[in-house]
């Protein structure tokens, strides 16, 4: 699969289908929007497959939730081998934007700020393997991720169990 797996990944969701609405839910008053997760690996110490997960987000256009988005399951799994950008596979895992959650948001502090304003702070860690600078780095930007996104973070732990043993398995900033 050439790089341009984003636009495979645009025409996909043009695809998707809205969730319909049900008897006291609002899903026809949300605007969804696509979302990716960063590079998560499959295994730890990254060797192998590292992954990016579609899903979707959704904000209340009535304004009926204002201080958080509508989390949906993911819905696209793109496949890379560890420490090369080509993705080897895109597989569409529903058809359908299925609601997991609510996720609430909060404003961005200034270390998350610095953290989030690296051109990739993944990228350098997973190219240089598990220790030392680049992997903490990346350690605290997965974990301003996961505070961040809690309802896909928590979807995706059953898919990504030596990922998330890493994470948990080390000191919190």
């Amino acid at each position: 699969m050439p790089l341009g797996w984003r636009k495979q990944l645009d025409e996909a969701w043009e695809s998707l289908q809205a969730p319909a609405s049900q008897p006291g839910q609002e899903f026809a008053a949300v605007h969804w929007s696509m979302a990716i997760t960063p590079p998560l690996p499959a295994d730890m110490p990254p060797r192998g497959i590292v992954r990016v997960y579609a899903y979707a987000t959704g904000f209340d256009v009535a304004g009926g939730l204002v201080d958080g988005v509508r989390v949906a399951a993911p819905w696209a799994e793109v496949q890379h081998l560890f420490g090369k950008p080509q993705a080897i596979a895109l597989r569409v895992l529903r058809n359908m934007i299925e609601p997991i959650g609510i996720q609430g948001v909060r404003p961005v502090g200034p270390e998350e700020l610095r953290s989030s304003s690296d051109q990739d702070p993944w990228a350098g860690w997973l190219r240089a393997g598990t220790s030392g600078r680049a992997a903490a780095a990346a350690h605290r930007a997965y974990q301003h991720w996961r505070a961040d996104n809690g309802v896909i973070a928590a979807a995706l732990k059953p898919e990504l169990p030596e990922f998330f043993a890493w994470l948990e398995s080390m000191e919190p900033d």
